[in-house]
């Protein structure tokens, strides 16, 4: 098994703030272009969200609409 990566950064901010701003405003900071499941077919997503709670989702919201 590999280690784990373990990175630490300071924010100008408090916990509370910066972890509201990871969960709730992620599409802001993370490259959507780049590492989303749908950038893989050729568009980024429109929104990603990470679900508040143990053992929680991590869910994209593609650029396309739904085929029927």
């Amino acid at each position: 098994m590999l280690d784990p990566i373990i990175k630490t950064i300071e924010v100008p901010c408090s916990q509370e703030r910066a972890f509201k701003v990871f969960l709730n405003e992620m599409d802001r900071w993370w490259p959507l272009g780049k590492f989303t499941v749908s950038a893989m077919g050729g568009a980024p997503a429109k929104a990603i969200r990470v679900e508040a709670k143990t053992s929680s989702a991590w869910t994209s919201t593609s650029p396309h609409p739904a085929k029927k």
